[in-house]
């Protein structure tokens, strides 16, 4: 019965895919912070010297001193929160300015890879998305900083 053998090769497909994410998920996030961490050092090199990384193995942060406000004079460092979420296979950034998700999906090439908005991209890119709006939030009017409404 031909049904039964194509079904019995979606199961394989879906579950090769399925184990290759996981064998890689950790991977791809520590590259992606590798890629980060030298768009960091650039900009801290150039204007932002007070930019810093903080957090966790698979849970990492990335703050930005802000002077006070007047009159109250409290300041909290911008922060964005890049974390692995294991079970979703998904990078996501959060924080001030930042809502991106990132997919960690197998590509055509067979390769465990980045997608956004579902399409292939690269560290590069993926650490642009999470940088630019979070440095530059001049540039993304639109944007709303979690739990500020």
């Amino acid at each position: 019965m031909d049904w039964l053998d194509e079904a019995n090769a979606e199961v394989k497909a879906i579950r090769e895919r399925e184990r290759l994410i996981v064998e890689e998920q950790e991977q791809v996030y520590e590259s992606l912070w590798k890629e980060l961490r030298a768009h960091i050092d650039a900009a801290t090199k150039s204007s932002f010297p007070r930019l810093f990384t903080n957090g966790r193995q698979l849970a990492r942060m990335i703050k930005l001193p802000v002077p006070p406000i007047p009159p109250n004079m409290e300041a909290r460092p911008k922060t964005v929160e890049i974390s692995l979420v294991k079970e979703e296979h998904q990078i996501t950034a959060v924080g001030d300015g930042v809502d991106v998700v990132l997919s960690v999906d197998v590509c055509d090439d067979g390769v465990v890879c980045l997608k956004l908005d579902g399409k292939q991209t690269t560290l590069k890119d993926a650490a642009i998305a999470i940088l630019r709006p979070f440095l530059f939030p001049e540039l993304y009017p639109n944007a709303r900083t979690p739990g500020i409404y």
